[in-house]
């Protein structure tokens, strides 16, 4: 399968190659061989693979990680708030 990058961010934007391997990790990562001989690995989601395959990308999982940094950020809150009034009793 053929593929373009089409993130403007990317150094290789618009630059098309052939995809020699597919990854699923977190994110699907495509292998490609640049048709300027530059092989390199690129998330799926910076090149147009999922629209030639007709389909839509996988729903994002970095959405958990978010969601477990705002829970972890809760609880060291708390643990903070209940050290501070034990330090104040203490003192008392």
């Amino acid at each position: 399968m053929r593929i373009k990058i089409i993130h403007r961010d990317s150094p290789y934007y618009c630059q098309e190659g052939l995809v020699t391997q597919v990854k699923h990790n977190a994110h699907v990562d495509l292998n490609v061989l640049l048709d300027s001989g530059i092989r390199i690995s690129v998330d799926a989601a910076w090149t147009d693979y999922w629209t030639q395959r007709g389909e839509q990308p996988p729903q994002a999982t970095h959405l958990t990680g978010v969601y477990q940094v705002w829970r972890l950020k809760e609880l060291l809150e708390r643990l903070k708030r209940q050290a501070e009034g034990a330090h104040k009793v203490d003192k008392a």
